[in-house]
């Protein structure tokens, strides 16, 4: 072997057995050690607190803070029946709504209960403007009205018919006097006009509105 030879053998770690030399190049890199895998998965923790990893979430998480009795204050001209606060309170529970979340709910169905109660009111009064365009509503007509429904109804036919408005529709109304007005024809004249009593009960149908 000649010299250039034995050089390029020592310079290359043949023969010596003993570790490759630095190439010398800034650019070549030597590849770093392998770590084999131990095959174990590394412990989250040990149950100790001071070791186990902890979630920064769980401090700002909170469970609901759910009244064993919710409070029920309506909207003025709005109750709530024994039946329905039990039901609302036992879907309240079960959806673990607070007592804000609930004083919510409760407040718009209340406004949604008061807006059909005032769409209702308006229709009504449309109803009683247009008995006063046509000339109905008179004591002498509601009286006849009136006789009309004790004859063929009685007091409760008159609640039902003045609670639901129903009596106010200028349909109904013409009905009623008609039926009333052939009513009295039936009746033996006395030549007296009809009791002041009559008159007064006339008012059932349209409280305080507009009699001549």
């Amino acid at each position: 072997m000649n010299k250039f030879t034995q050089m390029f053998f020592e310079a290359d770690g043949a023969g010596g057995g003993g570790e490759p030399a630095p190439s010398g190049d800034p650019f070549v890199t030597e590849p770093a050690p392998v770590v084999e895998p131990s095959g174990e998965p590394t412990p989250a923790g040990d149950g100790d607190p001071a070791t186990t990893p902890k979630n920064v979430f769980d401090d700002l998480v909170q469970e609901p803070a759910v009244p064993d009795k919710y409070e029920f204050n309506l909207q003025e001209g709005l109750e709530l029946s024994p039946e329905l606060e039990a039901d609302f309170t036992a879907i309240a529970k079960d959806a673990k709504l607070t007592q804000e979340q609930a004083t919510k709910l409760i407040d718009l169905h209340s406004k949604v209960v008061l807006d059909v109660m005032h769409k209702q009111e308006e229709i009504v009064d449309g109803w009683t403007a247009e008995c006063q365009k046509q000339g109905l509503i008179s004591r002498e007509n509601i009286a006849a009205a009136k006789l009309a429904v004790n004859t063929f109804g009685g007091g409760e036919a008159m609640q039902v018919l003045v609670n639901t408005g129903v009596a106010n529709h200028p349909a109904i109304q013409k009905m009623l006097q008609n039926i009333g007005g052939l009513l009295m024809e039936d009746q033996p004249p006395d030549g007296q006009a009809p009791k002041s009593k009559e008159l007064d009960d006339a008012e059932l149908f349209f409280p305080g509105g507009g009699f001549k």
